[in-house]
């Protein structure tokens, strides 16, 4: 059933004032030729005509120059818009304005991503891929201790590897020779490949078990993000900090920031409540950390800056 709401009808007012048209010339363009039609043209623009026929609206937007299309993209757009702020509204934002702008927009994407498609127009998020497959080899590259100007060629590469994974027939024979012309290590070529293997391969097999997800699914969903990321951005802009204060190299980077992230779930889940049981944990952590190369002096500072940010918030 056809429910012409509020919001329809301030919108057929905008077309209206976009054409630069007065409700007279509306009411005549329709057909209205009486005095009555500038007066059904109001009534209609403040919705006091409750059940408008879809004639009477594409009349209506006809006489203004707007398509049905455009009236039904704008709706969508603004009940989108409406709905991503009241879900926006029950996450606390961190008070500097930047942040605040860029955690919307990753929640906006973030919501976008999860509403899904039916199975049979279901293809890979090709952007979800690389960004699995830029990280993972960053972090490769930060344990082997990679020169920074390398880290390009090596994530070429991995793109080389992508386009092959996604196009496996026909493919000619790997010529790794460019590459290792280039200055990198061939010895890190078979864990980039099985990478790209593996995000491409676990995408799929996400695909194929993606069930369609309730709107109130979403909802919450859409909130958990937008929350985690207005704690965890203001907690790596600190550590992003730190580590410039104590020169660590930038090619590190992302190490630091995965061991941060870890870090910081730890003391949200047991620092409060179980005490005894996160000293275990973050020592584990720390153990494992130390063994791939970051300083302990940095994993102390980021320790504490995590614990002043998490109190904080």
């Amino acid at each position: 059933m056809f429910v012409f709401t509020k919001e329809m009808a301030v919108l057929l007012k905008i077309f209206r004032s976009q054409a630069a048209l007065t409700q007279n010339e509306v009411a005549k363009r329709i057909g209205i030729k009486n005095k009555s039609g500038r007066s059904f043209v109001a009534q209609l623009e403040n919705g006091l005509i409750k059940n408008p026929t879809i004639a009477t609206l594409f009349d209506y937007l006809t006489a203004c120059g707007a398509s049905w299309t455009k009236f039904v993209s704008e709706i969508e757009s603004g009940y989108k818009k409406s709905n991503r702020e009241k879900l926006m509204s029950q996450v606390k934002l961190p008070g500097n304005a930047k942040l605040q702008k860029k955690i919307s927009r990753d929640t906006a994407l973030y919501e976008t991503k999860i509403q899904g498609v039916p199975k049979g127009l279901r293809t890979l998020d090709i952007d979800r891929v690389k960004h699995k497959i830029k990280h993972q080899v960053e972090l490769l590259l930060a344990g082997h201790h990679t020169d920074q100007k390398l880290v390009l060629i090596y994530l070429d590469f991995a793109w080389h590897m992508l386009d092959r994974e996604l196009n496996p027939n026909p493919n000619p024979p790997l010529d790794k020779n460019p590459w290792i012309r280039s200055g990198i290590s061939s010895a890190i070529f078979t864990p980039i490949s099985q990478i790209v293997h593996k995000a491409v391969w676990y995408e799929k097999k996400r695909l194929i078990k993606q069930k369609p997800l309730s709107e109130e699914k979403r909802a919450k969903m859409t909130v958990r993000f937008g929350t985690f990321r207005s704690k965890i951005e203001p907690i790596e802009t600190a550590v992003h900090a730190l580590l410039c204060t104590i020169v660590i190299p930038e090619v590190h980077f992302p190490l630091y920031k995965a061991y941060t992230r870890e870090c910081y779930r730890m003391i949200q889940k047991y620092f409060a409540k179980q005490p005894d049981v996160y000293k275990q944990k973050i020592s584990e952590i720390d153990e494992r950390w130390l063994k791939r190369g970051l300083k302990p002096e940095a994993l102390d500072g980021i320790k504490n800056t995590v614990l002043a940010e998490f109190q904080l918030g």
